[in-house]
């Protein structure tokens, strides 16, 4: 049923990539059957979707139900793109086709149902909605030379990352010369492009910390810069990575583990050549073979420096910040450590960090402020965390190294290591606990 009705399109619309996408949850719950978005991403995303259909069998009314479920697409895609104005829709059996408008008043979404028009009508009207100026999605923010884009990996209110598949350096590129691949054969790889005027000052130092540590040698759980742009607003990198789920790390032990001993020796590397990162958070952890990629260095500084003010994410404030957040302070090897302390709390807990405000965590005296703050004194105070966060203040590693080993889960999954032939490892393990003597009689009663 929608194979042909796809193929059509992409007859109507050779400039716009259309898909038929009624398996493709690409937005909640129940998925739009045909999308019609740019061509300039090989991959169906929210952000770049001009249009759908909603496709009935040719018995089905367009009642009621069918202009909810797509009034329900609308607003969800309403959501995705707050900057449309217009946001517009076909439901149809063929025998009948009725579009549907949402139109942006304020902050509030009105809704437009238009009379049903014949199938021919119907194509004739649907190219212009597509052509509509007021009714487009952002264009990618990416270079031209890059190409397509392969897949959005991450996008927010100041950068956005996605993968590109190259094969040499894009015209009009920086190269940069201790770059350790000549992209000689089509490689994957990501692409950073500052999308925010405030955030053009962090990028340009991310740039420019990235090549300088490229010559300083190369860790395998850092991003390797590749190229960028002229004027430092955009840069390759590798490898491909894909962003922590912090509620799957929390459930599997053994990866939760390794990631974070990952992170810790790239701090390590990255403190031994006096290199403070200053924004270390699990938004900026991804995941790559298994194992942990630190990235985001737009805040990153070497030391000595003078003092500076605080660029982080408030889900990594040093302690010592946070009462003095809005005046330059002097960045320290600890406030990296005392992030990754938060880290291990953000794991454990890991809907606690997505829900706790720090909308006005800049302004030390307010209450989003008061609740990180006090967040750290529960975890100064703690038996269990207290120690750790005394090791972050000394930089002492001895200490910070034995904390992944607080991340043992039972695990029945193909990654858990279980003992084969026997227990006599669990064995050797509780021989080692002296147990004091109870009051038991020859019986195993109380006495």
């Amino acid at each position: 049923m929608y194979s042909p009705v796809a193929g059509l399109l992409r007859g109507l619309f050779p400039d716009h990539a259309v898909t038929d996408t009624h398996l493709h949850t690409y937005l909640p719950d129940r998925p739009p059957d045909i999308t019609i978005s740019l061509k300039a991403i090989n991959q169906i995303h929210k952000q770049y979707v001009i249009t759908f259909i909603d496709l009935k069998r040719g018995t089905a009314a367009l009642d009621a139900s069918a202009k909810g479920q797509a009034l329900d697409q609308l607003y969800k895609l309403a959501e995705c793109q707050p900057w449309r104005r217009y946001i517009t829709m076909l439901v149809s059996n063929i025998a009948s086709n009725v579009f549907m408008t949402v139109e942006r008043v304020g902050k509030s979404l009105e809704l437009i149902t238009y009379s049903s028009v014949n199938f021919e009508t119907a194509m004739e009207y649907l190219k212009v909605v597509v052509n509509d100026p007021q009714s487009q999605p952002h264009c990618p923010p990416f270079s031209s030379p890059l190409g397509a884009i392969d897949k959005i990996l991450g996008n927010t209110k100041l950068s956005a990352v996605a993968q590109f598949t190259v094969k040499g350096v894009p015209q009009g590129m920086s190269l940069v010369a201790q770059s350790p691949t000549t992209l000689e054969t089509p490689t994957a790889i990501a692409v950073k492009r500052c999308t925010a005027a405030r955030a053009v000052d962090m990028i340009k130092n991310e740039i420019r910390t990235l090549r300088r540590m490229q010559t300083m040698g190369r860790h395998a759980l850092l991003p390797t810069i590749l190229f960028h742009t002229p004027d430092e607003l955009e840069y390759a990198m590798l490898p491909v990575a894909e962003p922590v789920d912090t509620l799957q790390l929390n459930n599997n032990g053994l990866m939760a583990r390794t990631v974070t001993t990952d992170v810790l020796s790239a701090m390590t590397w990255l403190h031994e050549r006096s290199i403070v990162h200053r924004d270390i958070r699990w938004d900026n952890i991804l995941l790559h073979d298994g194992h942990g990629l630190l990235v985001d260095f737009g805040s990153a500084v070497f030391l000595p420096t003078p003092p500076v003010s605080y660029q982080g994410g408030f889900d990594c404030c040093p302690p010592r910040v946070l009462p003095v957040i809005d005046q330059p302070y002097t960045p320290a090897k600890a406030d990296d450590y005392h992030a990754y302390v938060l880290l291990f709390n953000a794991l454990l807990h890991p809907r606690s960090m997505k829900s706790l405000p720090s909308r006005e965590v800049d302004s030390a005296d307010s209450l989003d402020s008061k609740y990180w703050q006090h967040l750290w004194v529960e975890l100064t105070n703690s038996d269990t965390w207290g120690r750790y966060v005394a090791a972050a203040s000394r930089e002492d590693l001895d200490v910070l190294r034995k904390l992944p080993s607080a991340l043992v889960v039972l695990d029945p999954g193909p990654d858990a290591t279980c003992p084969q032939g026997g227990h006599s490892d669990l064995g050797e393990a509780f021989s080692g606990l002296a147990l004091a003597a109870g009051p038991e009689d020859a019986q195993g009663g109380l006495q």
